[in-house]
C-alpha cells in the first residue's frame, strides 16, 4: 500500500507541474498578444510575472521543507509529504495564474 501511495504522489506531482507550466506559458502568450503594440510594456509585465514566479517557487520550496522537516530525508514518506505540498501549492498557483490576465 505504501508503494501505491508513493507512486500516486509522484504521478500527481508530475501532472500538477505540467499543468502549472502550461498555464504559465499560456499567460506569457496572453501578455505578449495583449501588449503586442507596446513591446516595452509587455516586457515590464513579464518581468514582474517572472519575479513573482521565482518568489513563489522559493516559498513553495521553503514550505515543503517545513512540512517534511521531521520525516527522514530520502524516505518514501518524506518524498510523499513533499509531493503533497508541491501538489497543493502548484494547484493553487495554477488557479491563480489562470485568473491573472492583462487588462482587456
Amino acid at each position: 500500500m505504501k508503494q501505491q501511495v508513493f507512486d500516486c504522489s509522484v504521478r500527481a506531482k508530475a501532472e500538477t507541474d505540467r499543468a502549472l507550466n502550461e498555464t504559465y506559458q499560456a499567460l506569457i502568450q496572453r501578455i505578449r498578444t495583449h501588449y503586442s503594440g507596446d513591446r516595452a510594456l509587455a516586457d515590464q509585465y513579464l518581468l514582474h510575472l517572472r519575479a513573482s514566479q521565482r518568489a513563489w517557487v522559493a516559498l513553495r520550496d521553503t514550505n515543503y521543507a517545513l512540512e517534511a522537516f521531521e520525516i527522514e530525508n530520502g524516505s518514501q514518506a518524506h518524498e510523499t509529504t513533499v509531493d503533497g505540498c508541491v501538489i497543493h501549492m502548484s494547484h493553487n498557483r495554477t488557479r491563480y495564474l489562470e485568473q491573472l490576465s492583462p487588462a482587456w
